[in-house]
């Protein structure tokens, strides 16, 4: 049976951005050919959309962009994702995070419902992630209480920061198949 996986780049609906959140559906996309068969991925722009899909069930992953401008909009969505589905295993990524462990471990715990954060490159973390999740039955608090030390993702156990090492940025961005070429943008470009 397949995992599935919602990959959430949220924008508040009169927020004057109209980019294509290529972020994310870039590390949906790696995940996508890494795992081919063994995740259905699905991205979200629009906050309503997301809404409607999780009134149909939940993902076992809710992935989340953290820009500056999205953290208190999806933060708020995760957190009504673990009060109806406290199984989903929540990731937020992106550039609003801390650089310094301390305030990193301060800024996880003040956002309790996030299960991890993916540092800095996405695609590769985000893979060796979902690999640690299945490996452990994607039981979160096991994973977390064995601390397992996962590149390029940071989480707390027992309150206490556990950070993987550093990922390297990819050299070679052909090995992340084009967001726009396999279809999973279409419903961005037909609506901008």
């Amino acid at each position: 049976m397949k995992t599935t996986v919602s990959f959430c780049d949220l924008a508040h609906e009169e927020h004057s951005c109209n980019a294509i959140p290529l972020g994310i559906s870039m590390v949906a996309s790696y995940s996508l050919e890494k795992f081919a068969g063994k995740i259905d991925a699905e991205i979200f722009k629009h906050p309503k959309d997301y809404i409607a899909y999780l009134e149909k069930g939940f993902p076992r992953i809710a992935c989340f962009s953290n820009y500056i401008w999205n953290l208190n909009l999806s933060y708020k969505i995760a957190l009504s994702i673990k009060g109806r589905s406290p199984g989903a295993v929540v990731v937020f990524g992106g550039p609003n995070y801390p650089l310094e462990p301390q305030e990193q471990e301060a800024f996880l715990q003040a956002h309790p419902a996030m299960d991890f954060y993916v540092f800095r490159n996405g695609e590769i973390p985000f893979s060796l992630l979902f690999e640690a999740l299945r490996q452990y039955d994607f039981d979160v608090e096991k994973l977390k209480a064995d601390k397992v030390m996962i590149p390029g993702c940071h989480y707390l156990s027992n309150g206490k920061l556990v950070v993987g090492e550093d990922v390297a940025a990819m050299r070679d961005l052909d090995e992340i198949p084009s967001p726009y070429l396999t279809g999973l943008c279409d419903k961005f470009l037909a609506n901008e």
